[in-house]
């Protein structure tokens, strides 16, 4: 933990590597996820050692079974949680932000780090619904056996949610179809038209 924190502080203060980990650097500093960097391995190396450190004192946690019972039903998603994470910043950025219904303020400020506490509320929100209508695929068991959802219902639902975010992609956060007072209503209408399809498609045993 401490060498990977100390290599971690030299490498990006001083050294050539951009202080934030993910996404573009201001030049000349060197961006870290494209390719990896030793910035990169030198905070992986400071995660691991706090990880290990605290590592006893989490197995003696997760001996309740209440606990475990939540790890193992987060785990049951861990794909789904995985694949549709960034929807909701997708979601949220445009319509609250770009509509002007989130307030804004200089990235690194005082009221910046303020305001990521109901950012990451209004996230969670939204990716624990997405979570509920998508997560079930993963996982979904019967006393007959596994259950599949129809493959038409999955297809039009895939195609529906594709179409929402690839408008989005393509027009930015006023999206690509007509929008209404600056919310790409059209790209989230079919977004949420994919999901419906998704959660109440027929299905087949």
């Amino acid at each position: 933990l401490l060498g990977g924190s100390v290599a971690l502080v030299l490498l990006t203060v001083p050294g050539p590597y951009a202080v934030t980990m993910v996404g573009g650097a201001p030049p000349p500093d060197l961006e870290n996820t494209a390719p990896p960097t030793l910035a990169l391995l030198a905070l992986a190396a400071a995660q691991t050692g706090a990880v290990l450190l605290l590592r006893h004192a989490a197995d003696r946690w997760l001996l309740r079974p209440r606990v475990w019972r939540g790890v193992v039903a987060v785990n049951a998603v861990a794909l789904t949680v995985y694949l549709w994470h960034t929807v909701p910043i997708v979601m949220a950025g445009t319509t609250l932000v770009a509509g002007g219904m989130f307030p804004q303020s200089e990235v690194g400020s005082g009221e910046w780090f303020a305001l990521r506490i109901p950012w990451l509320l209004i996230l969670a929100v939204l990716l624990l619904g997405l979570v509920a209508v998508a997560g079930r695929w993963e996982s979904r068991t019967s006393a007959h056996g596994p259950a599949h959802p129809s493959p038409l219902a999955v297809g039009l639902g895939v195609v529906a949610c594709l179409a929402g975010l690839a408008g989005l992609g393509v027009g930015g956060p006023d999206g690509f179809l007509p929008s209404v007072a600056g919310v790409p209503v059209a790209e989230l209408a079919l977004f949420a038209a994919g999901l419906l399809a998704l959660s109440t498609g027929g299905h087949r045993r």
